[in-house]
């Protein structure tokens, strides 16, 4: 065991924000909700992972976290409280559910983590 490089762990810090990016899951997708007023899950915040190794294979580990404090004072239900994480190859401006990795589980839970051999 070795403790990994700096250079290749970064913490990025970004956050809901009601109405603006609480967008939700793919299930409000077309194919399973009409109202296309509940299609948000793209406003969800976004980070880009760009490769340099163009013929090597990448593993990543995200972990995606709320603090407790935050997440125990919104969260009225578990559904309601449910973190997941889309991992998209994304060639396009357009994010879609076909473009998906893997799909993402959903926990009810305010620290996530996955990993991702790419």
């Amino acid at each position: 065991m070795r403790k990994l490089e700096e250079s290749k762990n970064q913490t990025l810090v970004g956050k809901w924000e009601l109405d603006i990016n609480d967008g939700g899951c793919h299930l409000y997708e077309e194919k399973y909700e009409k109202d296309s007023s509940k299609r948000t899950w793209t406003q969800n915040p976004k980070f880009n992972l760009i490769f340099t190794d163009p013929v090597g294979h990448a593993w990543v580990k995200i972990t995606l976290v709320i603090a407790e404090a935050n997440w125990k004072g919104r969260i009225k239900n578990t559904v309601g409280g449910m973190l997941g994480i889309y991992l998209i190859n994304k060639t396009e401006r357009k994010m879609r559910v076909e473009d998906l990795v893997q799909q993402p589980n959903f926990m009810p839970v305010n620290v996530l983590t996955e990993e991702y051999g790419i």
